[in-house]
Protein backbone atom coordinates (compact mmCIF):
# COMPACT_ATOMS: atom_id res chain seq x y z
CA UNK A 1 0.00 0.00 0.00
CA UNK A 2 1.43 3.59 -0.93
CA UNK A 3 0.71 6.32 2.01
CA UNK A 4 0.58 9.83 0.75
CA UNK A 5 2.83 12.38 2.12
CA UNK A 6 1.52 13.80 5.11
CA UNK A 7 2.50 17.39 6.47
CA UNK A 8 4.30 15.67 9.03
CA UNK A 9 6.50 13.58 6.60
CA UNK A 10 7.20 17.06 4.76
CA UNK A 11 8.25 18.47 7.83
CA UNK A 12 10.79 16.14 8.41
CA UNK A 13 12.04 16.22 4.93
CA UNK A 14 12.58 19.81 5.57
CA UNK A 15 14.34 19.23 8.78
CA UNK A 16 17.03 16.72 7.35
CA UNK A 17 17.45 19.16 4.84
CA UNK A 18 18.13 22.47 7.42
CA UNK A 19 20.08 20.07 9.48
CA UNK A 20 22.76 19.38 6.55
CA UNK A 21 26.03 19.16 8.25
CA UNK A 22 28.25 22.15 7.45
CA UNK A 23 31.21 20.39 7.68
CA UNK A 24 30.00 18.39 4.80
CA UNK A 25 29.27 21.61 2.88
CA UNK A 26 32.77 22.50 3.61
CA UNK A 27 34.06 19.20 2.57
CA UNK A 28 32.46 19.27 -0.89
CA UNK A 29 33.00 22.92 -1.68
CA UNK A 30 37.07 22.50 -0.57
CA UNK A 31 36.86 19.73 -2.69
CA UNK A 32 35.25 21.31 -5.88
CA UNK A 33 37.93 24.10 -5.18
CA UNK A 34 40.63 22.48 -5.31
CA UNK A 35 40.14 19.16 -7.49
CA UNK A 36 40.41 19.07 -11.12
CA UNK A 37 38.22 16.15 -11.59
CA UNK A 38 35.52 17.11 -9.05
CA UNK A 39 34.99 20.30 -10.98
CA UNK A 40 34.34 18.10 -14.07
CA UNK A 41 31.93 15.44 -12.36
CA UNK A 42 28.01 15.64 -13.06
CA UNK A 43 26.02 16.74 -9.97
CA UNK A 44 24.57 13.28 -9.14
CA UNK A 45 28.05 11.63 -8.89
CA UNK A 46 28.43 14.53 -6.23
CA UNK A 47 25.60 14.13 -4.86
CA UNK A 48 26.43 9.98 -4.07
CA UNK A 49 29.33 10.62 -3.21
CA UNK A 50 29.46 13.60 -0.73
CA UNK A 51 25.61 14.19 0.89
CA UNK A 52 23.28 10.92 -0.47
CA UNK A 53 21.00 11.31 2.53
CA UNK A 54 19.27 14.36 1.25
CA UNK A 55 18.26 15.06 -2.37
CA UNK A 56 20.06 16.34 -4.98
CA UNK A 57 18.31 19.78 -5.02
CA UNK A 58 19.08 20.22 -1.08
CA UNK A 59 22.75 19.96 -2.30
CA UNK A 60 22.63 21.91 -5.36
CA UNK A 61 20.84 25.09 -3.65
CA UNK A 62 23.47 24.37 -0.10
CA UNK A 63 26.73 24.08 -1.86
CA UNK A 64 25.86 26.09 -5.31
CA UNK A 65 23.45 28.30 -5.04
CA UNK A 66 24.52 30.53 -1.83
CA UNK A 67 27.70 31.11 -3.74
CA UNK A 68 25.93 31.58 -6.88
CA UNK A 69 28.04 28.48 -8.46
CA UNK A 70 26.74 26.54 -11.49
CA UNK A 71 28.08 24.83 -14.06
CA UNK A 72 30.00 26.58 -17.13
CA UNK A 73 31.66 25.13 -20.19
CA UNK A 74 35.61 25.35 -19.27
CA UNK A 75 37.48 27.99 -20.51
CA UNK A 76 39.80 26.79 -23.51
CA UNK A 77 43.32 28.53 -23.01
CA UNK A 78 46.96 27.13 -23.74
CA UNK A 79 48.23 25.28 -21.15
CA UNK A 80 50.62 26.91 -18.76
CA UNK A 81 53.76 25.20 -18.20
CA UNK A 82 55.49 26.42 -14.50
CA UNK A 83 58.13 28.13 -16.83
CA UNK A 84 55.67 29.77 -18.72
CA UNK A 85 53.96 30.76 -15.10
CA UNK A 86 57.40 31.94 -14.06
CA UNK A 87 58.07 34.36 -17.01
CA UNK A 88 54.43 35.65 -16.24
CA UNK A 89 54.95 36.33 -12.52
CA UNK A 90 58.82 37.91 -13.40
CA UNK A 91 56.86 40.12 -15.50
CA UNK A 92 54.30 40.79 -12.88
CA UNK A 93 57.05 41.92 -10.38
CA UNK A 94 59.20 43.79 -12.46
CA UNK A 95 56.17 46.20 -13.51
CA UNK A 96 54.28 46.26 -10.00
CA UNK A 97 55.67 49.77 -9.19
CA UNK A 98 53.75 51.03 -11.94
CA UNK A 99 50.98 51.69 -10.06
CA UNK A 100 48.96 54.39 -12.27
CA UNK A 101 47.49 55.21 -15.97
CA UNK A 102 50.11 57.62 -15.99
CA UNK A 103 52.90 55.32 -15.25
CA UNK A 104 51.76 52.90 -18.39
CA UNK A 105 51.50 55.85 -20.72
CA UNK A 106 54.74 55.60 -22.14
CA UNK A 107 53.86 52.02 -23.31
CA UNK A 108 52.87 51.35 -27.11
CA UNK A 109 50.74 48.49 -27.38
CA UNK A 110 50.70 46.02 -30.66
CA UNK A 111 48.98 43.73 -31.96
CA UNK A 112 47.90 41.40 -35.19
CA UNK A 113 44.11 40.64 -35.62
CA UNK A 114 42.90 38.51 -38.24
CA UNK A 115 38.81 39.82 -39.50
CA UNK A 116 36.87 36.95 -41.22
CA UNK A 117 33.06 37.54 -42.44
CA UNK A 118 31.79 35.31 -39.55
CA UNK A 119 33.45 37.81 -36.55
CA UNK A 120 31.35 39.88 -34.26
CA UNK A 121 27.81 37.81 -35.10
CA UNK A 122 25.76 36.71 -32.72
CA UNK A 123 23.31 34.32 -32.08
CA UNK A 124 19.93 35.70 -33.66
CA UNK A 125 16.56 35.04 -32.10
CA UNK A 126 13.72 34.80 -33.83
CA UNK A 127 9.89 34.27 -33.13
CA UNK A 128 8.59 30.82 -34.51
CA UNK A 129 6.79 27.67 -34.12
CA UNK A 130 8.29 24.14 -34.11
CA UNK A 131 7.00 23.85 -37.77
CA UNK A 132 8.49 26.98 -39.19
CA UNK A 133 12.40 26.14 -38.18
CA UNK A 134 12.86 25.69 -41.98
CA UNK A 135 11.06 28.82 -43.35
CA UNK A 136 12.75 31.33 -44.86
CA UNK A 137 12.35 33.94 -42.73
CA UNK A 138 13.30 32.11 -39.38
CA UNK A 139 16.85 31.04 -40.91
CA UNK A 140 20.04 32.73 -40.73
CA UNK A 141 22.32 32.92 -43.91
CA UNK A 142 25.51 31.90 -44.02
CA UNK A 143 29.08 32.01 -46.20
CA UNK A 144 29.60 29.02 -47.70
CA UNK A 145 33.04 28.45 -49.42
CA UNK A 146 36.39 28.91 -48.06
CA UNK A 147 36.72 31.85 -44.87
CA UNK A 148 37.46 34.70 -45.74
CA UNK A 149 39.44 37.02 -43.86
CA UNK A 150 41.92 40.41 -43.67
CA UNK A 151 44.88 40.51 -41.22
CA UNK A 152 45.25 43.98 -39.22
CA UNK A 153 48.61 45.49 -37.07
CA UNK A 154 47.25 47.78 -34.60
CA UNK A 155 49.07 50.14 -31.75
CA UNK A 156 47.62 52.29 -29.21
CA UNK A 157 49.45 54.42 -26.48
CA UNK A 158 48.78 56.72 -23.96
CA UNK A 159 44.94 56.01 -24.14
CA UNK A 160 44.72 57.46 -27.91
CA UNK A 161 44.61 55.24 -31.26
CA UNK A 162 48.26 55.20 -32.79
CA UNK A 163 48.16 53.07 -35.93
CA UNK A 164 45.84 50.94 -37.88
CA UNK A 165 47.09 49.11 -41.05
CA UNK A 166 45.44 46.19 -43.61
CA UNK A 167 48.42 43.44 -43.89
CA UNK A 168 48.68 41.82 -47.37
CA UNK A 169 50.49 39.04 -48.31
CA UNK A 170 53.36 39.51 -51.24
CA UNK A 171 53.76 36.11 -52.27
CA UNK A 172 56.34 37.71 -55.05
CA UNK A 173 58.56 39.22 -53.04
CA UNK A 174 58.47 36.74 -49.45
CA UNK A 175 57.91 33.76 -51.60
CA UNK A 176 54.60 32.85 -49.30
CA UNK A 177 51.16 33.19 -49.47
CA UNK A 178 50.88 34.03 -45.69
CA UNK A 179 52.02 37.04 -43.99
CA UNK A 180 55.44 37.34 -43.31
CA UNK A 181 57.73 39.41 -40.77
CA UNK A 182 59.06 41.42 -43.55
CA UNK A 183 55.01 42.60 -44.04
CA UNK A 184 55.13 43.34 -40.68
CA UNK A 185 58.23 45.03 -40.31
CA UNK A 186 56.74 47.34 -43.53
CA UNK A 187 54.01 48.42 -41.10
CA UNK A 188 57.18 49.25 -38.52
CA UNK A 189 58.81 51.35 -40.85
CA UNK A 190 55.67 53.53 -41.22
CA UNK A 191 54.68 54.40 -38.15
CA UNK A 192 57.22 53.28 -35.50
CA UNK A 193 59.47 56.07 -36.11
CA UNK A 194 56.85 59.05 -35.98
CA UNK A 195 55.47 57.21 -32.44
CA UNK A 196 59.09 57.37 -30.84
CA UNK A 197 59.76 60.93 -32.43
CA UNK A 198 56.61 62.16 -30.10
CA UNK A 199 58.67 60.74 -26.99
CA UNK A 200 61.35 58.91 -27.55
CA UNK A 201 61.60 57.39 -23.77
CA UNK A 202 58.50 54.99 -25.18
CA UNK A 203 58.38 50.91 -25.42
CA UNK A 204 57.46 49.20 -27.69
CA UNK A 205 55.15 45.67 -26.61
CA UNK A 206 54.73 43.19 -29.36
CA UNK A 207 53.68 39.45 -28.65
CA UNK A 208 56.22 36.22 -29.41
CA UNK A 209 54.80 35.64 -32.85
CA UNK A 210 57.44 34.81 -35.01
CA UNK A 211 57.04 37.61 -37.61
CA UNK A 212 57.82 39.32 -34.39
CA UNK A 213 60.98 37.43 -33.39
CA UNK A 214 62.30 37.26 -36.62
CA UNK A 215 66.08 38.43 -36.89
CA UNK A 216 65.10 40.77 -39.57
CA UNK A 217 62.61 42.23 -37.11
CA UNK A 218 64.49 42.70 -33.99
CA UNK A 219 67.45 43.52 -35.88
CA UNK A 220 65.96 46.18 -37.20
CA UNK A 221 64.34 47.31 -33.97
CA UNK A 222 68.04 47.26 -32.21
CA UNK A 223 69.73 49.25 -35.27
CA UNK A 224 67.16 52.14 -34.31
CA UNK A 225 67.33 51.82 -30.21
CA UNK A 226 63.70 51.24 -29.74
CA UNK A 227 63.16 49.64 -26.18
CA UNK A 228 61.28 46.69 -26.62
CA UNK A 229 59.66 45.21 -23.79
CA UNK A 230 60.33 41.47 -22.68
CA UNK A 231 57.05 39.38 -22.84
CA UNK A 232 56.35 36.32 -21.46
CA UNK A 233 54.35 33.75 -23.61
CA UNK A 234 50.86 32.75 -23.29
CA UNK A 235 50.04 36.59 -22.06
CA UNK A 236 47.24 38.04 -24.18
CA UNK A 237 45.68 38.98 -21.11
CA UNK A 238 48.07 41.40 -20.15
CA UNK A 239 47.78 43.39 -24.02
CA UNK A 240 45.29 46.07 -23.57
CA UNK A 241 44.69 45.70 -27.17
CA UNK A 242 42.86 42.33 -27.07
CA UNK A 243 40.10 44.40 -25.65
CA UNK A 244 39.87 46.63 -28.31
CA UNK A 245 39.99 43.86 -30.98
CA UNK A 246 36.74 41.96 -29.12
CA UNK A 247 35.29 45.41 -28.90
CA UNK A 248 35.71 46.12 -32.92
CA UNK A 249 34.66 42.66 -33.90
CA UNK A 250 31.17 43.26 -31.79
CA UNK A 251 30.63 46.40 -32.92
CA UNK A 252 31.31 45.01 -36.90
CA UNK A 253 28.60 42.52 -36.10
CA UNK A 254 25.55 45.05 -35.02
CA UNK A 255 26.53 47.37 -38.00
CA UNK A 256 28.03 45.24 -40.85
CA UNK A 257 26.00 42.44 -40.37
CA UNK A 258 25.28 42.35 -44.07
CA UNK A 259 29.10 41.42 -44.22
CA UNK A 260 28.54 37.70 -42.91
CA UNK A 261 26.26 36.65 -45.79
CA UNK A 262 28.17 38.37 -48.81
CA UNK A 263 29.07 36.46 -51.78
CA UNK A 264 31.15 39.28 -53.32
CA UNK A 265 33.79 37.34 -54.61
CA UNK A 266 37.48 37.55 -52.74
CA UNK A 267 38.53 41.09 -53.35
CA UNK A 268 35.09 43.10 -52.85
CA UNK A 269 34.75 40.80 -49.84
CA UNK A 270 37.90 41.68 -48.53
CA UNK A 271 37.08 45.10 -49.15
CA UNK A 272 34.21 45.06 -47.30
CA UNK A 273 35.85 43.74 -44.87
CA UNK A 274 38.14 46.95 -44.57
CA UNK A 275 35.85 49.03 -44.81
CA UNK A 276 33.73 47.92 -41.65
CA UNK A 277 37.46 47.57 -39.34
CA UNK A 278 38.04 51.29 -40.23
CA UNK A 279 34.79 52.24 -39.21
CA UNK A 280 34.87 50.04 -36.20
CA UNK A 281 38.38 51.74 -35.08
CA UNK A 282 37.06 54.98 -35.71
CA UNK A 283 34.22 54.63 -33.07
CA UNK A 284 36.88 53.07 -30.36
CA UNK A 285 36.61 55.99 -27.73
CA UNK A 286 39.38 57.88 -26.04
CA UNK A 287 37.38 57.28 -22.92
CA UNK A 288 37.52 53.34 -23.57
CA UNK A 289 40.66 53.64 -24.35
CA UNK A 290 42.08 55.15 -21.05
CA UNK A 291 39.50 52.65 -18.72
CA UNK A 292 41.78 50.35 -20.69
CA UNK A 293 44.93 51.81 -19.45
CA UNK A 294 43.82 52.10 -16.06
CA UNK A 295 43.29 48.52 -15.73
CA UNK A 296 46.81 47.74 -16.20
CA UNK A 297 47.97 47.53 -12.37
CA UNK A 298 44.93 45.74 -11.63
CA UNK A 299 45.96 43.42 -14.59
CA UNK A 300 49.31 43.20 -12.57
CA UNK A 301 48.27 42.96 -8.95
CA UNK A 302 45.90 39.97 -10.42
CA UNK A 303 48.84 38.07 -12.08
CA UNK A 304 50.55 38.32 -8.81
CA UNK A 305 47.42 36.91 -6.89
CA UNK A 306 47.60 34.17 -9.68
CA UNK A 307 51.00 33.14 -9.02
CA UNK A 308 52.04 33.42 -12.63
CA UNK A 309 48.25 31.97 -13.94
CA UNK A 310 45.96 33.05 -16.28
CA UNK A 311 43.47 36.32 -14.81
CA UNK A 312 40.30 37.17 -15.91
CA UNK A 313 41.45 39.45 -19.14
Amino acid sequence: MIFPMTMHSNQNLEALHAKLPNDRIKSCKKKLGRNYLARRRPLAELHHNFMPQVSRRTVQRRVFEKDKVRKHPATERPALAPKHKKERLEWAQKYQHLKTAEDWAHVMWSDEVAVAQSDGTRVVWVFRSPREKWHQECYEPVPTGSKISVMFWGCIVGGKKAALVPLYPDQARTGKKSITAEIVLDAYKEHLPRLFRRRWDRVFMQDNARVHTAKVTMDWLDEQGYSVMTWPPYSPDFNPIEQVWYMMKTWIGKHYPEIRALALGEERTKAAIIEAVEAAWEAVGEGYLKKLLESMPRRVEAVLKANGGYTKY
